[in-house]
């Protein structure tokens, strides 16, 4: 009998929660995303597509509403066709009768865990990726429309009028293209905006994807322009060679925790250099930290009064070999001085370079330099040796007894940055938390302490207020449902909108308080303490409310 029983309330549970969420979805998904998309030019294979992508994420948005529905307007007309009188005729208490309603509750509960954190957020990365790879039709379109588009991130905003699409020639008409930007004002020192603007009878749309597959750039070149005009007299225009040149599109999804799986949370939470903005500072440290570690490599050796032997040619022929009496750290340099030996002989700085063929070249000078840098040519760490002051030329050592011709300096040009294994096996978060272990440069530190302060625990923040989102929104949804299923039976909430009314109530109250504990713990500024508050507290209440409710039921 109870198997009967709880089979037809579940029946009507699923049938009602299926339409429900059909319905909700198809609302959501088609006003929210689909039909903007839609009206932004893209075709009708890729609003399919997209409604594929996006559709696991709204059923996680819309499942526990239809659930709360249900139950509430199910049990509701359960109670009020007298339904539930029968059965506490027959001896059948209502907590069995709720039964369903809690196994519905724990199932949608289930689902919407799996979905928040495994399903939608790689779901919506696909939808962006099919949205990004169609952004020239819709710029397309928008021209044709409102005669611009905008290419809009940060401080960076590219605005592009024209007046016509060529889609035959794949051609704009009658550009005239815009950048706005902030940059140093030469004459009072401070950031000012700057508009640069161009003028070209057409230009050519294009919008390309690296080869990491994860950013998206586009360029407008144009023929024969007019320009660059700027706002600013006397600061250079950004447009100067008549093109925007990969001009980096702002990506909705990327580096934000929503749209995040359980486990990427967890791995940028552990190492948030995985972040684009920390990922960018940390690796121009990492080069830095790696250019001051063979300086000071360098320096160390030779004060030892060893010869450093690591440098060699680009093609690996040649070995560099430096010896001098002394050698002091600038910056990222080392500065190699000669001097007098404990007997009182001058020892001077000296350059050997030894071929694999056999041949040797020395070079001589009073002073040196060894500079470690980036060599923006050639995308590539370098380091550059200058010698100077008395300078001997090399002389073949087979003639050691001629005297070679001198000039002022001389430098080997850009060589190959000598290799650091150890450094090379640190990892990027081993960097930023313990850079004392790899680094004793002032200004190195400094910014990574400046960097620490910042940008890992907002990350951190972010990142612990979505997993405590995701779980509690979770939860919830079993309180929600048996919550709406117990509501419907105490006051009989068989009509649609008194289900509604009812239903609406406890859901929205959980669902503000989750959603300001979610903003008060990502908000460094904010308590993070107020922000578990709120999350938490609002489920304990609803956990709350529902014992007292369903011990009540108990007693009937």
């Amino acid at each position: 009998m109870l198997r009967t029983l709880h089979t037809y309330v579940g029946r009507d549970l699923l049938r009602v929660t299926c339409l429900a969420v059909v319905a909700f979805t198809l609302v959501m998904t088609v006003f929210a995303i689909i039909e903007p998309l839609r009206k932004s030019g893209l075709a009708a294979s890729q609003v399919g597509m997209l409604f594929g992508y996006t559709l696991p994420v709204m059923v996680s948005l819309t499942l526990p509403f239809a659930a709360l529905f249900a139950s509430t307007i199910v049990y509701g007309r359960f109670s009020q066709d007298l339904e539930l009188l029968a059965c506490r005729a027959s001896g059948i208490s209502t907590i069995t009768i709720l039964k369903p309603a809690i196994a519905l509750g724990i199932g949608v509960s289930i689902i919407t865990l799996i979905l928040a954190n495994f399903i939608s957020p790689r779901m919506a990365r696909q939808a962006e990726a099919t949205a990004m790879q169609n952004i020239k039709k819709i710029a397309y379109h928008l021209i044709q429309k409102e005669s611009h588009v905008k290419f809009d991130k940060g401080e960076n905003i590219i605005i592009v009028h024209a007046s016509r699409v060529d889609e035959e020639n794949d051609s704009l008409l009658g550009v005239v293209a815009g950048r706005f930007t902030w940059r140093k004002d030469p004459l009072t020192g401070k950031n000012a905006p700057v508009v640069d603007v161009l003028v070209a009878s057409s230009a050519a749309l294009n919008v390309n994807r690296d080869e990491g597959g994860d950013k998206y750039y586009a360029s407008v070149e144009m023929e024969n322009p007019v320009g660059p005009i700027t706002n600013k007299a006397g600061m250079q225009g950004e447009l100067k060679r008549g093109s925007l040149l990969n001009f980096e599109l702002d990506s909705p999804t990327k580096d934000k925790p929503a749209f995040f799986d359980w486990d990427a949370l967890i791995s940028m939470y552990k190492d948030p250099t995985q972040h684009s903005e920390v990922k960018a500072e940390m690796e121009k440290i990492h080069k830095a930290v790696r250019q001051n570690r063979i300086v000071q490599d360098i320096a160390d050796t030779i004060n030892a009064g060893k010869i450093y032997g690591k440098i060699h040619s680009e093609t690996e022929t040649e070995v560099y070999e430096l010896s001098a009496p002394q050698a002091v750290i600038s910056g990222d340099e080392a500065l190699l001085v000669s001097g007098k030996n404990k007997a009182g002989q001058l020892q001077r700085v000296v350059l050997r370079i030894r071929s694999e063929n056999g041949n040797e070249m020395v070079y001589a000078a009073d002073r040196g330099k060894i500079i470690a840098d980036w060599d923006q040519i050639r995308r590539k760490e370098s380091v550059m040796i200058e010698i100077a002051g008395n300078l001997q030329l090399p002389r073949q050592m087979t003639d050691s007894h001629s005297e070679a011709p001198r000039k002022p300096s001389w430098n080997s040009g850009r060589l190959p940055l000598p290799q650091d294994e150890e450094y090379a096996k640190v990892a990027m978060v081993e960097l930023l938390e313990k850079p004392e272990q790899f680094t004793n440069s002032e200004p190195i530190l400094r910014k990574i302490k400046a960097l620490q302060k910042d940008r890992p625990a907002k990350i951190r923040g972010e990142i612990e207020a979505e997993m405590n989102f995701r779980i509690a929104y979770g939860l919830s949804c079993a309180l929600l449902v048996t919550m709406g299923a117990a509501l419907g039976v105490i006051f009989k909430g068989g009509q649609f909108l008194t289900a509604f009314a009812i239903s609406v109530i406890p859901a929205a109250i959980i669902i503000i308080l989750i959603l300001m504990g979610k903003r008060l713990i990502s908000n460094p500024d904010s308590s993070t303490t107020g922000g578990y508050i709120a999350i938490w507290g609002g489920f304990l209440a609803l956990l709350g409310a529902n014992v007292i409710v369903y011990f009540r039921l108990s007693r009937r």
